[in-house]
């Protein structure tokens, strides 16, 4: 008979909280990249420039916080995402966004 491999039994996992974990504000995510098994998800802010009279006003997107994970963990955090987002918007928190669909190819706009 073949014999069954053994299994490593998985360790019962219990959440720690730290209190004193930093806490990081993002505006936007800037560049999402997948490599080698990792997700990188890179975060910035909008920090605008000093005005200048008569000159268009300027800003700059600086990078506040660089995330990397693996594969399965970033989609467990798209799935989690996903339900809050469908939970917000049942409630009327959130409104439904309609995607902007791209100009067909060839015409400019």
């Amino acid at each position: 008979m073949p014999t069954q491999p053994s299994r490593i039994p998985t360790p019962t996992l219990t959440y720690v909280d730290r209190i004193d974990l930093s806490e990081t504000f993002a505006d936007a995510v800037e560049n999402i990249v997948f490599d080698a098994g990792l997700v990188r998800i890179e975060f910035v802010v909008q920090r605008p420039d000093r005005p200048k009279p008569r000159v268009p006003s300027t800003a700059k997107r600086i990078p506040v916080a660089r995330l990397i994970l693996p594969t399965s963990a970033a989609i467990k955090l798209a799935a989690d995402l996903n339900m809050a987002i469908s939970t917000l918007t049942q409630q009327g928190i959130l409104q439904p966004v309609t995607p902007v669909q791209p100009p067909p190819r060839g015409e400019v706009n």
